[in-house]
């Protein structure tokens, strides 16, 4: 797809209304549809328009659906996502899941929904590489020193802020100053090797230089200075959103994945702004404040850019002081593992717990996982912190079961940090075995987002783990992007709705069709289907009429320390709905 053009998608279907509505979202959603009645007709069109999506109608009167797909697929060499229109029907559902459909659009949900998941696979599946058009971009005096070496110097960049605010100095103009590193850096030289962390570090040099364009008057300079860190200046800025602009530019360029020794990776960055004369008025102290924001960026999440403000110096010394003190938690047992139960959706029985962490700080009280956890994983913490969390579980199921309390499964969150070190099921393999408890009682957890980080590394790690005879579950089901296709290779048990449906699953209707339509799919695959964030018996009684097995949320139970737990499990405290 050229620069600029918009995506194509092919619809097969003789629902005439249907299509027209279809085809009219598609458009509000920046894409150009093109509507076939004749299956018949689909092959050629496939071959003349070079479609980026191709949806079918899996109930085609002459030549069936189904094997459509399957010829549309061949057609193409596998490359063009086809996607099938069906009803909420079991076997129908399997017939196109065996069709080789890339994913399922599961009537009655709205043609409004089905425009956005077609923009989400697009995004997630278009590989074909952008060309920005030739910007002319204006770098220190050493950037002919960082095309040979890779790197130039920090002083060297403050040279040339320097340079910038003498500029404007009395002007009524800004500079802007802005620090960016790549998220997650660490983790692409531990899973595939420093050779592969260089080359993307290349490669994303290259997208910018190639790609970014500066607001009109302004000269862009952006120099790397080592490992995973760019600092770009700005000068001279009329207005400063201008800085913001080319900001976001940044990370919507980092949204097309690169391709590296056959592996493709999806990188991200956080970005820090500071300007003059707002924030400070020398070189150094303007540097300094960016990088300030910047961490302020990773700490709302990552992938965002953040402009410093004055704030964040206290902000980053209780970050420090955060630090600091988990280091020492686990040796002065401030940390405790919460349970929450998951509840067999027709009976409401518990049949199994998820170990959740907790922190109680001695002088700031109880510490929200959502403060302590990113601090843990960006230093390293979350590895010392996930074992002890597994073992502590096990230890607690077994003890459970030899107080003769029922048998349930225990479930532990795992991180991506422990995810992609080597050696992770010979770890786990030995702290299950040291507990006691059968493999086939633990289950792990894992995000959506992980798994798709690296499809083929995904399905290697978890086929180790699976032959340990553990079980797997995909977490946070629904806020990524899985399709079909990936579903079906990796070897879990149990998909995990995520909360976020269920919050407005009896008022939103797409909701409501998305968790249909997962429950359908995930049944057709014969996984196991727990819904998270269950809080009212409206929703319980949606859960329940779709045949969802398992649930989990308030109208059960919080997260409750041991003790409480196993008042729950012993039938000595009712769950909450009760």
């Amino acid at each position: 797809m050229a620069p600029g053009e918009k995506p194509t998608v092919l619809i097969v279907d003789d629902d005439e209304a249907r299509s027209r509505s279809l085809s009219a979202e598609l458009e509000v959603h920046g894409f150009r549809a093109r509507i076939l009645d004749d299956d018949y007709a689909a092959l050629e069109a496939c071959r003349g328009l070079d479609p980026d999506l191709v949806v079918i109608n899996g109930s085609l009167p002459r030549r069936k659906g189904m094997d459509l797909c399957g010829a549309v697929r061949r057609e193409t060499h596998q490359l063009t996502p086809c996607l099938m229109i069906v009803p909420e029907d079991k076997d129908i559902i399997e017939d196109a899941i065996n069709s080789g459909a890339h994913d399922l659009l599961v009537l009655p949900e709205r043609c409004t929904a089905w425009a956005q998941r077609l923009r989400c696979i697009v995004q997630s599946q278009h590989r074909t590489s952008q060309a920005a058009p030739d910007v002319e971009v204006v770098e220190p005096s050493s950037v002919d020193s960082l095309a040979r070496s890779g790197f130039a110097s920090r002083r060297q960049f403050l040279q040339q802020v320097a340079t910038g605010l003498d500029r404007v100095r009395d002007t009524r103009q800004h500079v802007a100053v802005m620090f960016m590193d790549v998220d997650r850096f660490k983790q692409v030289n531990e899973s595939l090797g420093h050779a592969v962390g260089d080359t993307l570090l290349e490669s994303l040099a290259e997208r910018f230089r190639s790609g970014l364009t500066w607001p009109e008057g302004v000269e862009g300079h952006f120099v790397h200075f080592g490992g995973d860190e760019f600092a770009f200046l700005l000068t001279p800025l009329p207005h400063v959103q201008d800085a913001a602009k080319v900001g976001r530019q940044i990370l919507e360029m980092m949204k097309e994945p690169f391709e590296i020794d056959s592996h493709e990776i999806y990188a991200s960055v956080s970005i820090g702004i500071s300007i003059y004369p707002v924030d400070h008025l020398d070189a150094e102290s303007l540097l300094k404040s960016a990088e300030t924001a910047m961490y302020h960026a990773k700490e709302q999440g990552r992938s965002n850019l953040q402009f410093y403000s004055r704030s964040m110096n206290s902000m980053a010394f209780e970050r420090l002081t955060l630090e600091t003190s988990l280091r020492k938690a686990l040796e002065r047992e401030e940390l405790a593992v919460y349970y929450q139960p998951k509840v067999e959706v027709l009976t409401e029985r518990i049949v199994g717990m998820e170990a959740l962490i907790r922190w109680n700080h001695p002088d700031l009280g109880i510490i929200s996982p959502n403060q302590f956890i990113p601090i843990a994983e960006e230093t390293g913490l979350i590895e010392p912190i996930g074992e002890w969390v597994l073992e502590t579980a096990c230890r607690q199921c077994l003890a459970w079961e030899k107080s003769g309390l029922p048998r349930i499964q225990m479930a532990v969150n795992l991180s991506v940090e422990q995810m992609i070190k080597p050696g992770l099921a010979q770890k786990l393999s030995r702290i299950i075995r040291r507990t006691g408890l059968t493999p086939n009682r633990v289950e792990l957890e894992l995000t959506e987002s992980m798994l798709m980080r690296n499809v083929d590394d995904g399905v290697r790690i978890l086929q180790d783990l699976k032959r340990l005879g553990i079980r797997l579950a995909v977490d946070d089901f629904g806020t990524g992007y899985s399709s079909l296709t990936y579903l079906k290779r990796f070897p879990i048990d149990t998909l995990k709705i995520d909360r976020t449906f269920m919050r407005d699953i009896m008022v939103d209707p797409d909701d409501r069709s998305i968790t249909t339509a997962i429950l359908l799919m995930a049944h057709s695959l014969r996984l196991e289907v727990v819904a998270e964030g269950v809080e009212s018996q409206e929703q319980l009684k949606f859960l329940r009429e779709r045949n969802c097995d398992l649930a989990q949320g308030y109208l059960f139970s919080p997260p409750v320390p041991t003790q409480e737990a196993t008042d729950l499990l012993a039938g000595r405290t009712a769950l909450a709905n009760c």
